[in-house]
């Protein structure tokens, strides 16, 4: 009996994944592991990405949304920021993609819509499979990513357990960053509280482009706790081979693109952030540049520090191989109305233009006509932030405030 159960499950959970989209059957069925690199003293490195939210523009402003096979879309009211919310899961009940839209705001392009993918599918190797149902489910063009959270995973050495109590004490500071918070518990030994421990800090003001959590991660998942059941989040403990997994703390730099998220000033796109390798070069790189450590030995002098460098994490040399890509997004391209429109706006503020009654009351016209034929109303009075008979009423009398620069790449929104 028990025998004819388990392939009666096996038959349902078969036809269930059959019934997926195709990506999303061969991804799910592959579930890859994340990087493990191991430096010159046997020490474990897990590198991984936690957080990845982006945006893009929908086509329309009043989107269909569309169920993928095999899946279940549910429509939800949205947040102080956006009055709608989608989240999309399979039939095995795994969350994939939550999607927020329709900004109360009307600082905030009415076609943008907020992206974030679920955490699991960030560490099983489904993550290009999660950005591509996002294009089954609404048409719509990348924006650019509005935070990544980037990781390591590693047991401490005795060593690095004297610096990470440095840090919580002040014997020791990281270089140039705002220090955050220390967080304690007790240490309990034989039904005794066996003083204080750390379990967390960070470091960077609220307002940081870059911040820096470096916390007890097999605390947080639950597995120092007398009886464990089953960790919070078991797709990050499986991950750690070969280690004490009651031992693990995580170092994150969580960084935010107010317009178009950068990184060596090259702005970056999913295909950056859903390569493992490039993501273990970029945490490398921020860890070597972002947070050196020094001993407080009080030679601190304005920008004259002569306080000794204490070396914390050795971290291996990271291989260039890149995993497997397929574009599932299309970058975004300015229409042509709306490009007209920019090049007869630019032309608005020309001397030659203002000081000529009929140049400037051809333009007027030109502009009105632009925004009647292709109805891009609504376009101009949110980029320029007055109708277009108001606008240009004000400018001919020399009144009100007007910007008709062009934005900046990096700020473009709509």
């Amino acid at each position: 009996f028990e025998n004819a159960v388990t392939r009666q499950k096996c038959s349902a959970t078969h036809m269930q994944r059959k019934n997926l989209p195709h990506f999303v059957r061969s991804a799910t069925h592959r579930n890859e592991t994340k990087m493990k690199l191991i430096n010159e003293k046997g020490q474990h490195f897990f590198f991984s990405c936690d957080w990845l939210q982006y945006s893009v523009l929908l086509k329309k402003k009043d989107p269909v949304l569309k169920c993928p096979p095999g899946m279940r879309l549910e429509w939800l009211p949205g947040n102080n920021v956006y009055k709608r919310r989608f989240i999309l899961w399979d039939t095995f009940g795994d969350k994939w993609v939550t999607g927020l839209y329709h900004p109360y705001s009307k600082a905030l392009n009415e076609y943008l819509m907020s992206i974030q993918i679920a955490n699991k599918h960030l560490y099983d190797g489904t993550i290009s499979a999660a950005i591509e149902l996002v294009n089954l489910v609404v048409d719509c063009t990348f924006n650019s990513l509005g935070r990544v959270d980037i990781c390591c995973d590693f047991q401490p050495t005795e060593n690095q357990y004297d610096i990470m109590n440095g840090l919580a004490t002040g014997g020791c500071y990281v270089q140039a960053k705002s220090e955050g918070a220390v967080w304690w518990h007790d240490a309990p030994k034989k039904g005794m509280n066996f003083g204080k421990l750390q379990h967390c800090m960070n470091w960077g003001s609220k307002k940081s482009d870059i911040k820096i959590k470096m916390y007890n991660k097999s605390r947080e998942q639950g597995l120092l706790l007398p009886k464990v059941t089953e960790p919070e989040k078991p797709w990050i403990v499986d991950r750690w081979s070969d280690v004490d997994k009651k031992k693990m703390w995580r170092m994150e730099f969580s960084v935010n693109g107010t317009g178009k998220l950068k990184y060596n000033n090259n702005t970056l796109s999913l295909k950056e952030v859903s390569d493992e390798y490039f993501l273990a070069r970029w945490f490398k790189d921020y860890y070597e540049r972002r947070f050196i450590v020094r001993n407080n030995q009080g030679k601190r002098d304005g920008h004259k520090n002569t306080d000794g460098i204490m070396k914390f994490l050795s971290l291996p040399d990271i291989p260039n191989a890149r995993t497997d890509w397929r574009e599932p997004i299309k970058p975004y391209e300015i229409p042509d109305n709306i490009k007209l429109l920019r090049r007869l706006m630019s032309q608005v503020t020309n001397p030659s233009v203002m000081c000529n009654d009929a140049f400037f009351g051809t333009y007027a016209n030109m502009v009105f006509e632009c925004c009647e034929q292709f109805h891009l109303h609504n376009y101009f009075e949110n980029h320029y932030g007055k109708p277009v008979d108001e606008f240009f009423g004000e400018l001919q009398n020399g009144t009100g405030v007007h910007d008709v620069a062009e934005p900046k790449p990096e700020k473009f929104w709509d």
